[in-house]
């Protein structure tokens, strides 16, 4: 008889080596706790996915746009913008953008979690008024307050950073070159 569960391995190797088999409470706990560890493994990947995806479609939307508005970028250079304001003009354009793609994230990560507690509540109150018992308050999801307040600023600077490129890219065009373009 084991006394404590830190005791409990040993005890059942020792019943194991008598050719007993052994099948303690605890492990179902332990391969359901593995389990969710690899759906937790899943769902970091998706979600490394999810910045990486960005971080390549903001830079080529804004490389389209340069291309697509060549005469523009040669008409402000040519009426005295630095490159430097060509850069800023690119660049806030480049945060909107950052910022609709994590408020996309924060909406796809929070919004299935939401539906499935309210299907989920509304299941357990209905099976509760029909065993008799009070229904319960049961929260089966759960997003952190974090999660949305370092997602937004996070995907606001990857916006900017990702933007960088085709900022410089659209400051360096000579405004002669560009105008000539047909």
């Amino acid at each position: 008889k084991g006394e404590s569960p830190d005791k409990a391995l040993p005890v059942k190797q020792g019943i194991q080596s008598h050719g007993v088999f052994v099948y303690p409470p605890r492990s179902p706990c332990q391969r359901l706790s593995i389990f969710f560890l690899v759906i937790r493994g899943v769902f970091r990947g998706m979600d490394a996915i999810a910045l990486v995806v960005p971080a390549f479609r903001i830079p080529s939307t804004k490389l389209m746009s340069i291309y697509e508005r060549t005469r523009e970028i040669g008409l402000i250079t040519t009426m005295g913008a630095t490159n430097r304001g060509a850069m800023s003009v690119y660049l806030a354009e480049a945060r909107p953008i950052g910022l609709v793609h994590g408020l996309g994230g924060v909406l796809i990560q929070s919004g299935p979690g939401f539906f499935i507690a309210v299907i989920a509540g509304i299941y357990l109150a209905a099976h509760a008024t029909q065993t008799g018992a009070a229904p319960a308050e049961i929260s089966i999801t759960y997003t952190s307050l974090w999660f949305p307040v370092f997602a937004l600023p996070f995907s606001i600077l990857g916006g900017i950073v990702s933007g960088i490129y085709p900022a410089v890219r659209a400051a360096s065009l000579s405004p002669i070159a560009v105008l000539n373009v047909e």
